[in-house]
This record gives C-alpha cells, sequence and structure tokens, in this order.
C-alpha cells in the first residue's frame, strides 16, 4: 500500500532504491491500465525520485499514478498521492497547485476515511504554502469564515473574539 511520508532526502538511497523501483515499474507496463499494482509502482518510484531531490523525474510518475487512481473507486491511497504530489508541488514552490491538490486529497480522505491521519496530513499540506510565504493570519482568517459559513448558530460579534484570539496565536 501506499504510505503517507514526510520525505528527507539525506534518509534515502536513491541508488539502492532505484534498481527495484524501476523494475516495478517495468513489471507495472505489463498490467492493464486500470490496475492499482500499476499506479502503487508509479507513486513509490515519485517518491523515490522526490526523495532523491530529483523534482523533474517525480512529477510525471505521480501524475501518471494519478491518472490512474482517478479512474479507480476512490480509496485512501488517492489522498495520500494527491498529498505527495502537493508536497512535490510545494517543493517546486507551485503554490495554487499544492491548494488545489491539498483540497482533493483532504476531501477524498474525509469521504472515505475521516479518521485516517491523511486527513491531517491533508489540512497540514493545505497550510504548508500559506506558513512559507508568511501568510499565517491569511489562511487562519479564510478557515474562520469557512467555519462561520457553516455554523447555523453564529452570531457576528463571536468573530471578533475569535479574530483577537488568532492575532495572538500569529504573533506568538
Amino acid at each position: 500500500a501506499i504510505r503517507s511520508r514526510v520525505i528527507h532526502p539525506e534518509q534515502v538511497a536513491l541508488e539502492e532504491g532505484e534498481p527495484i523501483y524501476e523494475a516495478a515499474l517495468r513489471v507495472a507496463d505489463e498490467f492493464e491500465p486500470e490496475d492499482l499494482r500499476a499506479a502503487v509502482a508509479l507513486n513509490e518510484s515519485a517518491a523515490l525520485h522526490h526523495a532523491g531531490g530529483r523534482l523533474s523525474e517525480a512529477e510525471p510518475l505521480y501524475r501518471q499514478a494519478l491518472a490512474i487512481w482517478e479512474r479507480l473507486p476512490e480509496r485512501i491511497e488517492l489522498a495520500t498521492l494527491l498529498s505527495n504530489l502537493a508536497r512535490l508541488c510545494l517543493d517546486q514552490e507551485k503554490y495554487d497547485d499544492v491548494e488545489a491538490l491539498s483540497k482533493g486529497a483532504l476531501r477524498t480522505s474525509q469521504a472515505v476515511a475521516p479518521n485516517h491521519p491523511e486527513v491531517a496530513n491533508s489540512l497540514n499540506n493545505l497550510a504548508d504554502p500559506y506558513s512559507v510565504q508568511g501568510r499565517h493570519a491569511e489562511i487562519a482568517l479564510r478557515h474562520l469564515e469557512e467555519g462561520a459559513g457553516e455554523r447555523r448558530d453564529h452570531r457576528p460579534h463571536d468573530d471578533a473574539g475569535n479574530l483577537a484570539g488568532i492575532d495572538r496565536a500569529v504573533l506568538e
């Protein structure tokens, strides 16, 4: 199964793992186009390239895997793949893509397995572009507005207290 991961290039022995994943990709080429084993092999190979800092080689592999997962019934692995691709886009400073992919991962993980750790991973990925760009208050306000729109008993004066708390949290 696909695993969520925090990618640390210094922990990856690309030279050791690459032949294994390349062999897996050759075998995966023999599978049917919608075989999830091909998607798993592509994702794992992409993750290895990503971890090794070979971002331009990782992206097409992630996208090929995504094309397969999108044709299959929703599973948590789709959310994980979307999160992996979002992390790659973050590393490439493609912040709009990070947000879109993270929202897709969040929707999928909440629909398929609302208590799965991938839900938290997706939320973290969603916040990362704002954090990297020093836009902490903007993300806090966005989530406050979204949450306020969903509350039935919303009272406008509640927002002032919430905003003050957010200001303190951002400044600390």
